[in-house]
């Protein structure tokens, strides 16, 4: 009838009770550092959509409202869960760094313990170590502050309670805890339902009610909040329309970036699920339920937008599982000794194939140190600093700015208030705009407030200048704007007169 005590220690799943074994501190430790050298490994500078996410977490600690006085189309808890990034990092690259460092680690420290927990140590200590491994890919982000890498912390301590113990009263709480802080950080993370249902249906009929009742509190305790903060603050219908309304109106990526990102996903992550599918002979219900975690977040990701960054949700399983296959010895089970030695040639050419993503990697991040960028429109961290401390040295703290297009890091850095309430202008919805929305979004603001400076990224510019709502913000600024400071693809324009 009661909790069980271990109840206490799920609460504070961040501290796991096994950590108090010294040879689990000391894997973790292990990873802690691993995890800071793969985050160092990367450029030091503000990912767009992360200059986004922490521009939110501010101001709502200066009082504004998101969805109301800020546009953004992630749920609530993403920018909660970056509030501490904030107040201790603000500024510095090193310290919002080190803490998306910190987030990893304690989310492959939890892969650690999956991975114990369904076979053995080592199994566990591979798989994270394969986790990391992908997730200090470049391309991938893993080690910014967006909303997959901090709504996988969630998941994968959703999953060790999952698994580590039986679906019952002291584990149905937590669970509905965990589910919706991954919910209210990242959308996708519906995907835990799905495992959630397999494993709710296999236990006691006698239990069910109750284990749903529970499930559904600890939702509640971290959903509620939440929903009265929005509905207090009159923000409710905006965070609905933002959230769930534009996205379903954009309909995600197109079939061809769906096929290109898929294409990626089969060049880097095939080897893995191949050793993944040893674990498939004989697989335990703890296997099934991870299965189930790597397939609905395949399918979630295909259903909506397919970014290379999406596909860090499904780095977590197919770690766990590959690092089981591989330690299977799956081909020493069979009797055939045709089939015995194709699959022990398949494995070989597998364990090339790992080092072969290995050296790829490794020449990626090393073309990013020398670009100190990944992605052709970024800036660098000292391209970044330029410019904001450009525009704050010569504007006061009352004035706003405005930046186009997701270069909201500007804003961040120079701790300028900006002067409309959209700040990061996803092309999608940029090129859908009509002229309603332009006049309400972009222009209506910029001539009511008349910003002295104008931020504009050139080299994005030159990639979408052809979109026609693109067209009309350019024209706007080379009509009312002369270029008066460029550091790197930022430009910096002052209004004339």
């Amino acid at each position: 009838m009661y909790p069980h005590p271990r109840f206490i220690y799920i609460i504070f799943i961040l501290i796991p009770q096994y950590i108090v074994d010294k040879n689990r501190l000391a894997i973790l430790l292990f990873l802690v550092l691993l995890n800071i050298l793969a985050a160092f490994s990367q450029p030091l500078s503000i990912f767009v959509d992360e200059g986004q996410y922490l521009l939110v977490s501010k101001k709502m600690l200066d009082g504004w409202v998101p969805y109301r006085d800020i546009v953004e189309n992630k749920p609530l808890g993403m920018y909660l869960s970056l509030m501490p990034a904030v107040v201790l990092g603000d500024g510095d690259f090193v310290k919002l760094r080190l803490f998306g460092a910190l987030v990893v680690s304690l989310t492959s420290f939890l892969i650690f313990l999956i991975g114990e927990g369904i076979k053995d140590r080592k199994t566990g200590l591979l798989g994270a170590v394969i986790f990391i491994l992908l997730e200090a890919f470049p391309p991938f982000s893993g080690y910014n502050l967006i909303t997959e890498p901090m709504a996988n912390l969630f998941i994968a301590g959703f999953f060790y309670v999952l698994i580590s113990s039986r679906l019952d009263y002291s584990s149905a709480l937590p669970l509905g805890v965990l589910a919706a802080a991954a919910c209210s950080i990242r959308q996708t993370s519906v995907l835990v339902f799905i495992p959630f249902a397999f494993a709710f249906l296999h236990s006691s009929k006698l239990e069910r009610k109750k284990i749903l009742l529970l499930f559904t509190a600890g939702g509640l305790l971290v959903g509620a909040p939440m929903l009265v903060y929005l509905l207090l603050s009159s923000a409710l219908g905006d965070a609905i329309y933002w959230c769930f309304l534009v996205l379903i109106r954009l309909g995600g990526s197109s079939l061809e970036a769906k096929l290109r990102t898929l294409y990626v996903f089969l060049l880097f992550f095939f080897p893995f699920v191949f050793f993944a599918f040893f674990t498939l002979r004989d697989a335990s219900g703890k296997i099934k339920i991870v299965w189930l975690w790597l397939l609905s977040s395949f399918v979630l990701i295909q259903v909506g937008y397919t970014h290379l960054h999406n596909y860090l949700f499904i780095i977590p399983p197919v770690s766990i599982l590959a690092a089981m296959g591989i330690w299977s010895g799956g081909s020493k089970r069979s009797r055939n000794a045709v089939k015995k030695a194709v699959l022990e040639g398949a494995r070989i050419i597998m364990f090339l194939l790992i080092v072969f993503v290995l050296i790829i990697e490794l020449g990626s991040i090393n073309e990013v140190q020398k670009d100190r960028t990944v992605y052709l429109a970024q800036a660098t961290m000292e391209e970044e600093h330029e410019v904001s401390s450009f525009v704050q040295s010569n504007t006061n703290s009352s004035e706003g700015i405005f930046v186009f297009r997701t270069d909201a890091e500007v804003y961040y850095l120079s701790d300028r208030k900006p002067v409309t309430k959209m700040t990061f202008f996803f092309l999608d919805y940029l090129a859908m705009m009509g002229n309603s929305e332009m006049e309400e979004l972009i222009l209506h603001p910029l001539e009511q407030h008349k910003p002295r400076y104008f931020v504009l990224n050139a080299a994005d510019f030159e990639m979408f200048g052809d979109t026609r709502n693109y067209v009309t913000v350019k024209e706007y600024l080379d009509s009312r704007y002369e270029p008066v400071k460029r550091s790197g693809p930022l430009e910096v324009y002052e209004r004339r007169g």
